[in-house]
C-alpha cells in the first residue's frame, strides 16, 4: 500500500512538473510551432491581427510559465505568423526588472536609443532576423503606475505588419 501511494505521488509530481515547464522567451526559437509553445498553458485567448487568419495573437495571463531571462511578466502577447512563433510583447512592472532586461538586451544586441523624453527612452534594434522595441520609463514613473515594455518580432512579421498598416492607411484616408 505504501509503495502504491509513493508511486502515485511521484506520478502526480512528475505530471505537475511537466505541465509547468517554463519557456524562456529570451531563448525562444522563432521557427517553433505556436501550438508547441502553447502546449500545457491554460487560459490562452486567441485573436487575429488585421483580421488575417495567418497572423495571430495569443494573450496569456502568465502564471510564471513564460519567462524573459529571470522576469515572469504577468501577461504576454505571443505572436504567430503562418502558425510559427513570430514574436512576443509584455509590460515590465518594476524598475529593477526593467534594468535587468535592458542589461540582457545590451549584452546580446546593439540597442540604439531611438527617442528620449521626460516620459522615458525608446530603444530599438533591427537586423535581418529580428526587430526589438524596448520602452524604458524612469524609476519614479513605476510608482505612478507606468510600466516599461518589450516587443520582439521577426523581421518577416514586422514587414507583414507594415504592409497591413499601409493598406489600412489607404482605406481610411
Amino acid at each position: 500500500m505504501k509503495q502504491l501511494l509513493l508511486t502515485t505521488l511521484m506520478g502526480v509530481f512528475s505530471l505537475t512538473t511537466l505541465a509547468q515547464q517554463k519557456t524562456n522567451l529570451a531563448k525562444l526559437q522563432f521557427d517553433e510551432l505556436a501550438a508547441k509553445v502553447l502546449q500545457g498553458i491554460t487560459g490562452v485567448r486567441q485573436g487575429k491581427l488585421y483580421d488575417l487568419p495567418n497572423m495571430l495573437s495569443y494573450g496569456i495571463d502568465n502564471k510564471g510559465v513564460l519567462l524573459f531571462d529571470r522576469y515572469a511578466p504577468p501577461h504576454v502577447e505571443l505572436l504567430a505568423y503562418n502558425e510559427k512563433v513570430a514574436g512576443f510583447g509584455f509590460r515590465i512592472m518594476s524598475y529593477a526588472f526593467q534594468q535587468e532586461i535592458k542589461d540582457y538586451l545590451e549584452d546580446h544586441y546593439a540597442l540604439k536609443l531611438a527617442d528620449s523624453s521626460r516620459w522615458g527612452k525608446q530603444y530599438t534594434y533591427a537586423d535581418s532576423q529580428v526587430t526589438i522595441n524596448f520602452q524604458a520609463v524612469p524609476e519614479t514613473d513605476f510608482k505612478q503606475g507606468r510600466s516599461g515594455y518589450l516587443d520582439i518580432k521577426t523581421s518577416t512579421l514586422t514587414k507583414a505588419i507594415a504592409v497591413q498598416e499601409e493598406k489600412y492607411k489607404k482605406v481610411h484616408r
